[in-house]
């Protein structure tokens, strides 16, 4: 190790290893991306695919990429998905490399005013920089990476970090405000917390800018609060929501805004709790604790340390280059807490207890706060240190707490990736059978209204846009058929039985060679010459089947009793059905990975002993 300790004494080598470890969570989150992300459309996906449709149709206007969802304007973030879909054609994926290069984008221009505002160099701000790194990258928003629409949430911070870095530079004023416009403009057309921007972005050529006169930032002012009030005028314009009522909270077509002010007013003695739990909600998860209890600690912690860098900018406010270190950070906190309260004006109605606040897709919401308070705290902590020297072992021990707090996050983060890959390949798998469905119930783990979902998905196969596309018949060979069982401690049918209702249930467990549990379970009937047909398909009711309803709030898996296929695994309850095979016909049951389009058989252990369709009900078929 001598050679090692030698080589990274070397001032390249130091900063080669530096880098390397700046840009180690970064690495690591594009890493889990590439694995977990899956090419199949949830839930508000679907919205974005309809534009696609209608481009595909030559039917789409200037005026369906300025429609209102619900409270935004998604227009630039449309417009990047249809991007997306001309450059890869129907891979949604694309937008989850958005969402990367976004984040990426977003860390790059925080180096440079880490750089501007500390005045320190890159070795010598290493610590800092590593932390912010870890928090900004962070995979505890497994839902913002992997979910595809949600790049458009990463535009607005992404355009603010892009004013920090821009009025830190020595790029001339006009030029600095045009980027600024343009930047600002991008973020609030492609989601609503955009419009803070507009508020913010002034304090830098009034507090960041010692080299231009009174006069001048005057003149700023004036022509960025005209772009200001026009942009807004043509935001607000036509207001009333585009999206359909199912992804909309039932609002229909109303002006989604003002119904959630007018509630947020009436709730308004919620609002404390679930804005705190929201800023603190990207550190609160795998902890055996109360997500929603730590995460509104996390959150009051987050203020209070936010609440003594506003302390101190007051203090120093007499030094022109003190506030010009301070404000930049502060600005990006107040993003993130002044998008926590738009979030709490816009949903608290929708949640009793408060638990909404800490739903995982508003995760990133929070994080620019956290590298704000990183940025911040070594800052000042530095300050602080050089009057006060016993300062330092408490601020060490603050930093490895941090540490690994973040560590859990990422932990928990990165399995939760792998149940959402596993859940939405189950979404996959259904949405195969969209053609063939007795009715649309079955494609609710896909999206909120399971008809709607269907319409559309009939409709892309038609234009030749569904990846794989749609079923056309039940035979089993559209799939490449494993005849040999799939071992025992893997799969198993154990039973099958049907119910006075008529209904199938169906109880087993099935886990792929792949490690993953089987996308479907798919029963089949032999015919004459040997060809399996489909007549029944079941669900997995293990955890990846319940990471639909985590989506309302995300649940710890620590109870499970033993990880074994037999949990995490199986299949209970009904099974769709699609048609009833005649009496003592031979059934098999298969596992589907929809992924490589191959079903394996599973070993049939059904407690009668019998692998034939019953002639009748069972006698207990009603326990």
């Amino acid at each position: 190790m001598v050679w090692l300790k030698n080589l990274c004494s070397q001032p390249l080598a130091r900063r080669l290893a530096l880098v390397v470890l700046t840009l180690l969570p970064f690495a690591a989150m594009a890493r889990l991306v590439h694995v977990y992300a899956v090419d199949t459309p949830f839930n508000d996906d679907w919205t974005f695919l309809e534009d696609w449709m209608k481009w595909k149709q030559g039917l789409l206007s200037v005026g369906d990429l300025f429609s209102a969802h619900m409270e935004h304007r998604v227009t630039v973030a449309r417009a990047l998905a249809l991007l997306g879909h001309w450059i890869g054609g129907s891979d949604l994926r694309w937008q989850n490399a958005y969402t990367i290069l976004l984040l990426l984008g977003m860390g790059w221009n925080l180096v440079h005013v880490l750089r501007r505002t500390s005045g320190r160099t890159f070795e010598q701000s290493w610590l800092p920089l590593v932390l912010m790194s870890a928090a900004l990258f962070c995979s505890i928003q497994w839902q913002g990476l992997l979910w595809p629409i949600l790049f458009e949430a990463y535009i607005p911070v992404f355009s603010l970090t892009l004013c920090l870095r821009i009025w830190l530079s020595e790029v001339k004023p006009w030029n600095a405000l045009a980027i600024s416009v343009l930047a600002v403009l991008a973020g609030m057309w492609s989601f609503g917390n955009g419009l803070i921007s507009w508020v913010l972005v002034p304090a830098l050529f009034w507090l960041c800018r010692a080299d231009l006169s009174l006069r001048q930032r005057w003149q700023l002012t004036g022509v960025w609060f005209a772009c200001a009030v026009t942009s807004g005028v043509l935001y607000s314009m036509n207001f009333g929501n585009a999206a359909p009522s199912q992804f909309s909270y039932g609002q229909g077509s109303e002006v989604t805004a003002g119904h959630s002010v007018t509630e947020f007013l009436r709730h308004l003695s919620g609002a404390p709790r679930f804005i705190t739990a929201l800023l603190g909600s990207h550190l609160s998860r795998g902890l055996h604790l109360d997500n929603l209890e730590v995460a509104e600690a996390a959150g009051w912690l987050s203020l209070a340390v936010f609440g003594i860098a506003l302390a101190e900018l007051w203090r120093g406010r007499k030094d022109a280059a003190w506030v010009r270190t301070l404000v930049p950070w502060l600005l990006l906190g107040l993003f993130s807490i002044g998008t926590a309260v738009l979030i709490a004006a816009g949903r608290l109605w929708l949640s009793k207890s408060g638990t909404l606040a800490i739903t995982v897709r508003y995760v990133s919401h929070a994080i620019p706060l956290t590298v704000a308070l990183i940025a911040l705290m070594w800052i000042i902590g530095r300050r602080w240190a050089e009057r006060t020297p016993a300062l330092r072992l408490p601020g060490g021990v603050a930093v490895g707490a941090l540490f690994m707090l973040l560590l859990s996050q990422w932990v928990y983060g990165a399995q939760h990736m792998r149940l959402w890959q596993e859940s939405r390949l189950q979404g996959r798998a259904l949405l195969l059978f969209a053609k063939l469905l007795p009715n649309s119930d079955a494609l609710g783990p896909v999206a909120a209204d399971g008809a709607y979902c269907q319409k559309l998905a009939l409709e892309m196969d038609k234009l030749d846009m569904m990846s794989p596309s749609l079923m056309d018949s039940l035979k089993l060979s559209r799939f490449k058929v494993i005849r040999e069982d799939l071992p025992q401690q893997r799969a198993r049918f154990d039973e099958l039985l049907v119910k006075s209702d008529g209904t199938m249930h169906a109880t087993g467990y099935a886990e792929l060679p792949s490690g993953r549990p089987a996308d479907l379970v798919l029963f089949t009937t032999r015919s004459g010459s040997n060809q399996e047909t489909i007549f029944a398909m079941g669900v997995l009711e293990s955890v990846p089947r319940y990471l639909y309803y985590s989506t309302k709030r995300d649940r710890e898996f620590l109870a499970i009793p033993s990880y074994t296929p037999e949990w995490t695994a199986r299949w209970l309850g009904p099974l769709t059905t699609f048609s009833v095979p005649k009496q003592d016909s031979e059934i098999d049951a298969w596992a589907l990975d929809v992924d490589k389009m191959r079903v394996y058989r599973i070993a049939d252990d059904r407690l009668r002993g019998s692998t034939k369709f019953p002639k009748g009900l069972f006698p207990n078929s009603d326990r």
